[in-house]
């Protein structure tokens, strides 16, 4: 500045006839170096001003997108979002000392959940004029991710075990998991891209469901306070599952008549827990898996599982759910979740991977049709979501009765004088078990194995760990960790912070960011 201030004055001094030409020139620049520099100034402070406008109004569009409720038709969300937008970057800028024209704004609504919103102004320039250009366009870029709008394909896999009547967990649970469904409803980016399976699992699964329904996400049923659930069978089967059924036990396949079936259970029937099919899993005799895959078990049928006792139907669990779309159906299979029974974790996570799977028997056997039938592994189109809970430690069944693997009896013996003198204990397992007897060691490993394939197919697998103690249960708490493939997928927690961290995958599946 000072360089121009001596230069100006070395003209002012000048006496000869060729410095006003020069000057006249001189000046022309001066002006001109001065208007450029106000006028930039000006275009600079406007396009702080309108980016902050476009966040803010982007901003406000995502919120109002995102708290919009779902029956609302798309267009409608769409348009309601976009007049929010125009209206707050209006208000933003005439809040501004700029003079802002011809304020624009038009958001753009992306597939995987982005709303971008292009943005511009005019603004006057003060000495624009004077070089033929009076005014000038300034634009603006912003985007918000409100959500994922590819279809959230979620299995809730619950350990229903008897260990978790303590505590009130399964009244925990419930809760905890119904506010999960409502929240991801709640905050669907579309209609139809929603749909939560459930596979309530002890030391078996119950077979005998209901069709997975279609898009219904009105408000479901209130939260059942009980820990024991509102009742462990109330479904209506919409095909006869006894068709998937052959007698107890493992030497064939062989057939099973309802009369057979009804010596078997008696009056209460069947209710719909089974036990191993050949070949379904393999175990060598060393304990190694061959991993599981979702390849349907020859002939799709399953051995009835029968304990031996008063009661044939023992710690049964409340049937499975598949995938559906309907909340008022999800909460109210939740609501049914009644605890009974051992810990045999890969059960659950093998099921659970089969509702994922696009194999034509699968989706037949669980009742999908073509609005609510899943995905192919690794599409590009849906998010494959499996959320794991359990509050122990896998746990063979020794004592006599039936678990998924088979089957344990006792035969005491005695003297000829009528002293006992001992037991035998006697295991059936199914074909493809090149074991005796299941261990706790192979449900482990069996487990790992199903973690590992499910994660391999791009399922985003999370494991919870429920009042597992840090020390007694460190075997459990790193199983699990090993389940989920890191630590930011695996959680322990207590009963208390279920419902914290329930709503912390339901923003982890929703992507909820700014």
């Amino acid at each position: 500045m000072r360089s121009i201030q001596k230069t100006l004055k070395q003209f002012l001094n000048a006496t000869n006839a060729g410095v006003a030409p020069m000057f006249a020139l001189f000046l022309t620049v001066i002006l001109f170096i001065i208007g450029f520099t106000i006028d930039f100034r000006r275009m600079d402070s406007a396009k702080m001003h309108l980016q902050a406008a476009t966040d803010s109004a982007v901003l406000a569009a995502a919120r109002a997108y995102l708290t919009s409720s779902v029956q609302v038709k798309e267009t409608k969300r769409q348009e309601d979002s976009q007049k929010i937008a125009s209206d707050y970057l209006t208000a933003n800028l005439l809040s501004s000392s700029n003079n802002f024209e011809n304020n624009q704004i038009q958001l753009v609504f992306k597939e995987d959940g982005e709303i971008v919103g292009n943005a511009s102004t005019k603004i006057k320039l003060i000495f624009g004029g004077l070089f033929g250009k009076s005014d000038v366009v300034l634009p603006a870029l912003a985007a918000a991710t409100v959500g994922d709008s590819r279809k959230l394909e979620i299995v809730l896999v619950l350990d229903t075990s008897g260990s978790m009547s303590s505590q009130n967990r399964m009244k925990q649970l419930r809760t905890a998991s119904i506010n999960f469904v409502n929240s991801v409803f709640d905050n669907a980016v579309y209609e139809r891209t929603v749909q939560v399976g459930v596979v309530p699992w002890n030391a078996t699964v119950n077979i005998n469901m209901d069709r997975p329904g279609t898009w219904d996400a009105s408000p479901g049923p209130a939260i059942h306070n009980s820990n024991y659930g509102n009742g462990t069978n109330q479904v209506t089967s919409f095909q006869d599952f006894t068709e998937n059924l052959y007698p107890p036990g493992f030497s064939d396949f062989g057939s099973y008549s309802d009369s057979d079936i009804d010596d078997d259970f008696g009056s209460s029937g069947w209710l719909g827990c089974i036990t191993a099919t050949k070949d379904e899993r393999k175990i060598s005799s060393s304990g190694n898996v061959t991993p599981l895959t979702d390849v349907p078990p020859s002939k799709m049928k399953w051995p009835a599982r029968k304990v031996a006792g008063w009661d044939p139907n023992s710690d049964c669990p409340s049937p499975m759910l598949a995938m559906s779309q309907s909340r008022p159906q999800i909460i109210k299979k939740l609501n049914q979740l009644n605890p009974s029974g051992n810990t045999h974790a890969d059960i659950g996570l093998m099921w659970g991977y089969r509702m994922f799977s696009q194999q034509a028997n699968w989706n037949n056997f669980f009742g999908y049709n073509s609005d609510t039938k899943p995905d192919s592994f690794h599409s590009t189109k849906s998010r494959k979501i499996m959320i794991m809970l359990t509050d122990g430690e896998n746990t063979a069944t020794n004592s006599e009765g039936y678990s998924y693997y088979g089957w344990c009896t006792y035969t005491n013996h005695y003297n000829k004088w009528g002293r006992y003198t001992g037991s035998t204990k006697d295991c059936e397992v199914p074909k493809g078990i090149n074991k005796d007897e299941i261990s706790n060691n192979d449900l482990n490993s069996l487990m790992l194995d199903a973690c590992e394939v499910i994660r391999s197919k791009d399922v985003e697998l999370f494991t919870i760990a429920l009042d597992l103690h840090s020390y007694y249960d460190s075997t459990a708490i790193a199983l699990l960790r090993e389940c989920a493939g890191s630590d930011s997928h695996a959680y322990n927690i207590k009963g208390n912070e279920l419902d914290e961290t329930f709503q912390e995958l339901a923003s982890k599946a929703l992507r909820l960011s700014k």
